[in-house]
């Protein structure tokens, strides 16, 4: 995000889909309520933590929705690191 209105731009995404509160077909909701995040950095995650806090903020306003239904995932280029064997 560069400017004031990228950032209200990426707002009004996000309560665009909240609307999925009101969605009845599970696969649609589901996307509706998956926010994707591209690019690892700082930025990325930066935004990814405002948008997670954001989402986590409005949900009383969305009697329908719980946490579990929120989906806030960041995606970067780079190698995967693997944990264990």
């Amino acid at each position: 995000m560069k400017t004031l209105g990228d950032a209200i731009a990426l707002r009004n995404r996000i309560i665009d889909g909240l609307d999925g509160d009101f969605e009845c077909c599970p696969n649609v909701r589901r996307r509706m309520l998956t926010f994707v995040v591209a690019g690892g950095g700082f930025v990325g995650v930066e935004t990814v933590a405002a948008a997670h806090d954001f989402l986590h903020d409005a949900l009383p306003h969305y009697p329908h929705l719980t946490p579990a239904d929120l989906r806030v995932a960041l995606v970067h280029p780079g190698a995967v690191a693997r944990r264990g064997g």
